[in-house]
């Protein structure tokens, strides 16, 4: 997909996995309550089988919170996807060594719903985004670190991701060593910085409050981690105010759009060989 097409609400696959998702939830719901009801056919075990049926409950709630916004919920999408395959492992584990049906039917069933969500996950994302220079995971942290930075009072011109989008396309133009500096930044940013500020989740799957204040306390900050953060502002500064919009709202005008450019003479000046 060419970004000039990309859309900003949700594609086909997006709202397919909300489907999925709410469905999901609820069927999983559904399964705990009936593991309860009919211990001797679902034979979830003792003390373990009972944190098993608990989880699979809370599998089914956070599903549906994550129903609510696939893009929004970024981090109930992911331990929606993480609960579902841990879950489900643990039904199908249960089902092989006890010789039970009903266990090992439920762990399947969890584990095929855990590959439809991840399938259709990176589907959304690929219809989404066909980045030059960045993977996808990148890119997307890349928006977050523009709508992050990228501080105009409620009057932007470019959205964060059109500003990823002019990151991407002006150092894919580029050769230079830095390019390997900058994708290993943004590896740093996404999985290394938020554990500075006590937070164990990705960069982008946190708030914006909390993504300014990672930010904030590593740009104060000295070594390694205040350069990454100083690199990411400069990137998302480059993207933003690089394009003609972003340049046409701090009153910047291209020299050939100035009055004075009509009077100068532009006529080449040839100079005699000293020779």
């Amino acid at each position: 997909m060419d970004y000039e097409e990309s859309q900003f609400s949700l594609n086909r696959y997006e709202r397919t996995l909300t489907t999925v998702l709410l469905a999901g939830g609820w069927v999983l719901i559904l399964l705990a309550v009936a593991a309860v009801g009919f211990r001797s056919t679902f034979q979830p075990g003792a003390f373990t089988g009972g944190m098993r049926v608990a989880a699979t409950a809370l599998t089914g709630v956070v599903l549906l919170l994550a129903s609510a916004g696939v893009r929004q919920n970024r981090i109930a999408v992911e331990l929606g996807f993480f609960l579902t395959f841990v879950t489900g492992f643990s039904w199908l584990w249960r089902g092989v060594f006890s010789t039970r049906t009903v266990p090992l039917i439920v762990g399947l069933v969890m584990l095929v719903l855990f590959a439809l969500m991840l399938y259709l996950r990176h589907r959304a994302v690929a219809e989404r985004f066909s980045p030059v220079f960045f993977s996808r995971r990148q890119f997307e942290t890349m928006i977050q670190i523009a709508d992050t930075i990228i501080e105009t009072d409620g009057e932007a011109v470019l959205h964060p991701i059109e500003v990823a989008i002019n990151i991407d396309r002006l150092i894919g133009s580029i050769e230079a060593d830095v390019k390997r500096d900058i994708k290993r930044g943004l590896i740093i940013t996404e999985w290394i910085l938020p554990l500075l500020t006590f937070r164990p989740f990705p960069f982008s799957n946190l708030g914006s409050n909390a993504r300014r204040a990672v930010l904030t306390r590593v740009i104060g900050a000295r070594g390694l981690f205040r350069d990454i953060a100083r690199m990411m502002k400069m990137l998302a500064c480059s993207g933003y105010y690089g394009s003609e919009k972003g340049m046409a709202q701090v009153g910047y005008r291209p020299i050939e759009e100035r009055s004075r450019f009509e009077t100068i003479d532009l006529t080449p000046i040839h100079h005699q060989d000293p020779h």
